[in-house]
């Protein structure tokens, strides 16, 4: 679980290092010219109108239409994500049956079926998917053949 979570944070670093070094340069940029430039000189009653007033309620609808839109397409993102993962295991599930089967030409269809998915497996599924194939394709010891605990539940 720890290298899971390093691995999140090694993920979380490499996509917010950029924006993060960006902001801290437009903060630093941003002070170097607020001491050099004389400040503006702003017409109170102007900007109590503009806050106050219905260009305010424009701004703050337009800000509010922006994040909903930024929610909305990260959630569709999330869930054709979770989509596409869902649909992966299901023909997993389908190709792992057939490789267990019987029949030869059914384990063939399914480890070849294998080969196919692996290109878009994660690390994890395709560590199981080798795992499987090497079982089924005779490379390693089968259920009758490993040294270790009786999980027959008797």
């Amino acid at each position: 679980m720890q290298r899971q979570e390093g691995v999140m944070v090694t993920r979380w670093v490499r996509q917010w290092w950029r924006p993060g070094v960006m902001m801290a340069l437009f903060a630093v940029g941003g002070a170097a010219v607020g001491r050099v430039m004389p400040p503006f000189v702003l017409d109170d009653p102007l900007w109590r109108d503009f806050w106050t007033g219905p260009p305010a309620a424009g701004v703050f609808a337009l800000v509010g239409a922006a994040v909903a839109f930024v929610a909305a397409t990260k959630s569709a993102r999330v869930q054709r994500r979770a989509a596409e993962r869902q649909e992966w295991w299901d023909r997993a599930e389908w190709a792992f049956n057939l490789a267990m089967s019987e029949d030869d030409s059914s384990r063939y269809i399914g480890l070849k079926a294998f080969e196919a998915l692996e290109t878009d497996a994660t690390r994890a599924e395709y560590a199981m998917m080798a795992a499987v194939t090497t079982a089924v394709a005779g490379d390693a010891p089968m259920d009758g053949q490993l040294q270790g605990a009786d999980n027959d539940g008797e």
